[in-house]
């Protein structure tokens, strides 16, 4: 079984004391990223200010990604997106072949 790097994307908190979580959202770059709750739920990330990559829908993901967080409050109203740009490799190479024993004289 092949074995990708993770990476962890962090950012930090919203200044408003009404946060009570942040939605992260990716698209591969230049995006955009859909915003619409009802397009593009996003991640629920609660609290936390970290998410570890890649997630199972971007397990074969190289190239850039747009990544969007929004910090969201208790009525569900999003804030605007802070968004970076950012490489990924999350494909491992290519085994390698032909293993066999030499024999030495």
């Amino acid at each position: 079984m092949s074995k990708v790097k993770t990476v962890d994307v962090a950012w930090e908190a919203s200044p408003s004391p009404d946060v009570v979580g942040y939605v992260f959202r990716w698209t591969p770059a230049p995006g955009p990223i859909n915003y619409d709750p009802e397009i593009n739920p996003g991640e629920d990330m609660g609290m936390a200010l970290t998410k570890e990559l890649p997630t199972p829908t971007m397990s074969t993901f190289d190239g850039s990604m747009l990544i969007g967080i929004t910090a969201k409050d208790e009525a569900g109203n999003e804030s605007d997106p802070e968004e970076q740009t950012f490489p990924f490799d999350f494909v491992p190479p290519a085994k390698p072949t032909n293993l066999h024993i030499v024999v030495l004289s």
